[in-house]
């Protein structure tokens, strides 16, 4: 949109992470300062029945979930699905999988549990298949309460931290997917703001191995209020 286009603001004169808001007004959003609130519309949601364990376990897939193209005997090529989580999270892991008919093999790593997830249940197409390209596929939209409040719970409980009671932030370096997470919890009733920051440098270290970042990080905020 242009620099006049008005939108309805909210101003804020905290913190990052520690809000203070002013009433709303309607601004240019070119007089829009970095960590104001831009008012959205709530999307209400649908009501397609979905089982909730397998909205669970995409949401879980949106978090910690990635595929990757195998070959064998040289021209075969085939995807395959994987999910992992911290050790102590690996039960409630591996009993949406079985209620949701998708428990396969897994593997035990040093630092989390891996599970292979069956490819015909992941709508790769619609959701990425990898960090940067992930995003929310739009049929989540128009399932039933019940099973949006489980995608959402998915992806919290493996990407999210509680910073207080009924606040949790989530990072990712997709923006779709956190424009859609924000859109899925702002249809539960729940408030939930983007934050985009740059990174200082591309560079980093996992377990002796360098790595490559993302320039750009985008947090989310959920909040129940």
């Amino acid at each position: 949109c242009s620099d006049d286009h008005p939108y309805l603001v909210r101003r804020n004169t905290g913190k990052p992470g520690y809000p203070i808001l002013e009433e709303p007004e309607w601004l240019p959003i070119g007089q829009t300062s970095p960590g104001d609130y831009i008012c959205l519309p709530a999307l209400d949601g649908g009501t397609v029945p979905h089982a909730p364990a397998s909205a669970y376990v995409l949401g879980r897939f949106m978090a910690d979930g990635w595929t990757v193209v195998k070959t064998q005997r040289k021209t075969q090529r085939h995807r395959a699905a994987y999910l992992c989580c911290a050790h102590g999270e690996a039960d409630t892991v591996r009993e949406a999988l079985a209620e949701a008919d998708m428990l396969m093999a897994e593997r035990e790593y040093p630092t989390v549990t891996q599970f292979s997830v069956p490819v015909r249940s992941i709508p790769f197409d619609e959701v990425g298949g990898h960090a940067r390209t992930k995003r929310v596929p739009g049929k989540v939209m128009s399932w039933d309460r019940e099973a949006r409040t489980a995608f959402l719970s998915g992806y919290l409980d493996g990407d999210g931290h509680e910073v207080k009671p009924g606040v949790v932030t989530a990072n990712t370096v997709s923006r779709e997917l956190a424009y859609g997470i924000a859109h899925v919890a702002r249809s539960l009733g729940k408030t939930a703001a983007v934050y985009a920051y740059e990174r200082s440098s591309t560079d980093a270290e996992i377990q002796g191995r360098k790595v490559n970042i993302a320039p750009v990080r985008y947090e989310l905020r959920i909040s129940d209020e």
